[in-house]
């Protein structure tokens, strides 16, 4: 991995530089992260796209849950990106059946740097990703230029619930759901489907995901003691983004159509 790929990673998952060789083992157990691929596939089953030819482009997408989700149950062609190669990787592993194999390639590449030549995708997928594209308004105005006039867009982020300062890195941008919406529409496109998950939503989650990466922690601790107190340290910022996501933010998903 290059050294600014190396660093962009630290940054996003806020791990130890000294953890990073063993991140693919803490989440190994978690495909989904951050996404819900069962209900972007019945919003997206109601659109009635065509199968076989209708072109999504994946942003972050990790894994491939999302990816591979759509492929399998809506036959659409799906071009992911991800800056970390092992998760590029495990999506493409994963993607090796039949008729999902033709249907998704999978690159590692920031972005960013996709968007810039990517144009006439019926669809771009943006979950679970942050300000990694800037403000809410940012991420569409990027978002849009990938896609044709009325394409569509899943949008996977949040809003905040409250008027307290959230001292956690990747949550300053996190406005009200008013102000939210109105960055989602700010370049005139509309909102077809919204879906705020509720605060035990996000609780079953979060128990569910902190208990796959603990128990690979538990796992990596038994070989390397000597990184004991730097996945200590990672799992109580993951507790304590769990207590943000349970008090301070409402996680949420919408689909757009662009105007």
């Amino acid at each position: 991995m290059h050294t600014k790929t190396n660093h962009e990673v630290h940054e996003y998952f806020r791990i130890a530089p000294e953890l990073l060789p063993y991140l693919p083992e803490l989440f190994a157990d978690l495909w989904a992260i951050g996404s819900a691929p069962e209900i972007i596939v019945a919003w997206l089953r109601r659109l009635g796209l065509p199968p076989r030819s209708t072109r999504a482009i994946d942003l972050g997408c990790g894994k491939g849950a999302v990816a591979i989700t759509l492929a399998k149950e809506l036959n659409y062609q799906i071009f992911g990106f991800d800056f970390f190669e092992p998760f590029v990787l495990a999506a493409r592993q994963k993607a090796q059946e039949p008729n999902v194999a033709e249907l998704c390639t999978f690159t590692c590449a920031d972005m960013r740097h996709a968007l810039n030549s990517a144009s006439n995708y019926d669809l771009a997928i943006y979950t679970a990703v942050g300000d990694v594209l800037g403000s809410v308004a940012q991420c569409v105005g990027r978002l849009r230029e990938a896609i044709h006039p009325h394409g569509y867009m899943i949008i996977d982020d949040g809003f905040r619930l409250t008027n307290d300062p959230i001292a956690f890195p990747g949550y300053e941008y996190y406005a009200s759901h008013e102000e939210t919406i109105h960055q989602l529409t700010a370049h005139g496109d509309k909102i077809l489907q919204e879906k705020i998950f509720s605060v035990a939503e996000m609780k079953q989650v979060n128990q569910r995901n902190t208990a796959f990466i603990t128990q690979s922690a538990s796992a990596i601790v038994k070989s390397h003691p000597e990184l004991a107190d730097a996945l200590s340290e990672f799992l109580e910022q993951e507790r304590q983004e769990c207590e943000i996501l349970e008090r301070d933010v409402a996680c949420a998903m919408w689909l757009i159509e662009k105007a």
